[in-house]
């Protein structure tokens, strides 16, 4: 199956070109990726190698493209809107529900807190949705390393998810090794 031919709802549907299920394109991606094992239809991306530096105090946005650019591991349809953005695709039938994952690495400091949180159309945690905050306290000269998972998350086209990690060390401190995944669960 050649999966470059598949149309989704944003674009023209160009006459004789193939319209693919999310199933199809899951096992042609499954069978692209070989023994990475079981992924969906979603995105994938690490920071670029250099880190990003987080001024002390301040709630920053992850910006992906960081010190050299962003490794994309996979984005079958878009999701990954450089450099810190992941927006859900307009496609056909919807995307419904998806699984978003991150994981941040600090390197070493001080300060009393760590924290790392998922926004989800420019709104953070709240009482009342599923959007999750990880706050650890960090020891003075060790590297940290966070995650946060969320649950399924209903979404429609055009809502988007971004990170945002905030300390207290009294200087800026740098991250690296960030990576991030959004995951189709219809």
């Amino acid at each position: 199956m050649d999966i470059t031919k598949a149309q989704f709802a944003d674009f023209n549907n160009t006459a004789g070109k193939t319209t693919f299920s999310y199933a199809e394109l899951l096992a042609q991606l499954l069978a692209d990726l070989g023994s990475v094992g079981q992924i969906g239809i979603g995105a994938a991306v690490n920071q670029g190698a250099a880190g990003q530096s987080i001024p002390n105090a301040v709630a920053t946005p992850v910006d992906f493209t960081a010190g050299g650019g962003a490794t994309v591991h996979y984005d079958d349809a878009g999701f990954f809107v450089s450099p810190d953005s992941f927006v859900i695709p307009l496609l056909d039938p919807p995307i419904q529900r998806v699984i978003v994952a991150i994981g941040v690495f600090w390197f070493s400091g001080a300060g009393t807190f760590r924290r790392l949180r998922t926004e989800f159309n420019g709104a953070g945690p709240t009482t009342n949705n599923l959007m999750q905050q990880n706050d650890v306290v960090p020891v003075a000269a060790i590297q940290t390393a966070m995650a946060v998972e969320c649950l399924p998350i209903p979404v429609v086209a055009g809502d988007t998810f971004t990170f945002g990690v905030t300390h207290n060390d009294g200087g800026a401190l740098f991250i690296n090794e960030t990576a991030a995944s959004i995951l189709v669960v219809q």
